[in-house]
């Protein structure tokens, strides 16, 4: 996120623009910044704005300090969710985890929607293990100590090439250190959320039986292993054939997250019947019409199929043959492909 070492013209700057830049976003905006606070996901949309209203001042202002706009743009988007989240403000190590975890970034995302506020005290309760992240990249390196010390690209070049198997090996260890520290934190952050403890009395009030939760969890860890954070009250999807309301409602609150990146993976995890489920259809066709292909009852549903071209204009081939023909379909999946 923003840089402490930045010359104080910067910061001044960059803090002036993302004030005005705030100031001029809608309520709707600011929450989807929130929901999504990783800066990379803005840098052709939030950013190239900033980029083109900004960079005459780039230029006349604080150019010196930096070498291309792009740089600039980002340490204003990233100062623009410092402000939108305030309550990571003095945790930079947790902005970091929404930046590149994916599953951290799930968590926040799930949570912000369903509780309204951020899931502070369940990012901060293993701190210790983001202090160990950043200890290690301190401490360690990806060259051995011998590499770094030699002084001319000449010198470098000879040994890479007398010694790659030794460079790999050390590159490798080096990031699955980081790698295993970083899952470790997310391990004992979900299981924070997921809160199975609980979840073996609610299990017990509805007649299931504990080795089903156990199997739940293992299912859980399995997809957390592929970065796929499972809400737990997708526990009872997995349990019952059938779903009273209050349930489904529960999964549509987070289903609309669940599949805002590898759609086809995450769709596979869950039961088929599920999408048998018009509300649930609705809901997940909204997010991506891509989904159509998943929700096989509905394909032949005029009203199902129009949403989904209308969203996704090439989810038209997962209709029935019907609806591929029918002139409004079409129609609505061509104005949607000229937006």
């Amino acid at each position: 996120m923003l840089r402490d070492n930045l010359n104080p013209k910067c910061i001044a700057l960059i803090n002036e623009i993302a004030n005005e830049c705030i100031e001029n976003m809608s309520d709707d905006y600011k929450r989807h910044l929130r929901l999504h606070p990783n800066p990379d996901n803005y840098h052709f949309s939030l950013g190239l704005y900033i980029r083109n209203k900004y960079r005459e001042r780039f230029h006349q202002e604080i150019m010196d300090w930096y070498w291309d706009d792009d740089s600039i743009s980002t340490e204003i988007l990233c100062r623009i969710i410092r402000v939108l989240l305030p309550e990571y403000d003095c945790i930079p190590e947790i902005y970091e985890a929404l930046d590149y975890e994916d599953v951290i970034r799930q968590l926040h995302c799930m949570y912000l929607s369903q509780y309204n506020h951020c899931p502070v005290d369940i990012l901060k309760a293993n701190y210790h293990l983001l202090l160990e992240v950043k200890d290690y990249k301190e401490q360690h390196d990806v060259y051995p100590c011998e590499y770094k010390a030699l002084q001319t690209k000449e010198e470098r070049d000879e040994y890479r090439k007398t010694n790659e198997e030794k460079l790999n090996k050390s590159r490798d260890e080096y990031f699955s250190a980081i790698e295993n520290l970083r899952y470790k934190y997310n391990l004992e952050t979900v299981e924070l959320f997921w809160n199975f403890t609980l979840l073996y009395d609610q299990a017990l009030k509805l007649g299931i039986p504990d080795s089903v939760v156990n199997e739940f969890h293992d299912y859980c860890l399995d997809a957390l292993k592929n970065n796929v954070l499972i809400p737990s009250s997708f526990l009872l999807t997995y349990s019952f054939s059938k779903l009273a309301k209050k349930v489904i409602k529960n999964i549509i609150i987070n289903c609309k997250f669940y599949f805002y990146t590898d759609i086809d993976s995450r769709a596979k995890l869950l039961p088929k019947w599920l999408f048998s489920i018009r509300e649930f259809a609705e809901i997940i066709i909204k997010e991506n019409g891509f989904l159509l292909k998943y929700v096989n009852d509905f394909s032949d549903d005029y009203d199902i199929v129009k949403l989904a071209v209308s969203v996704s204009p090439s989810s038209i081939k997962f209709a029935s043959k019907r609806l591929q023909n029918n002139r409004d379909i079409i129609n609505a999946a061509a104005v949607a492909n000229g937006k």
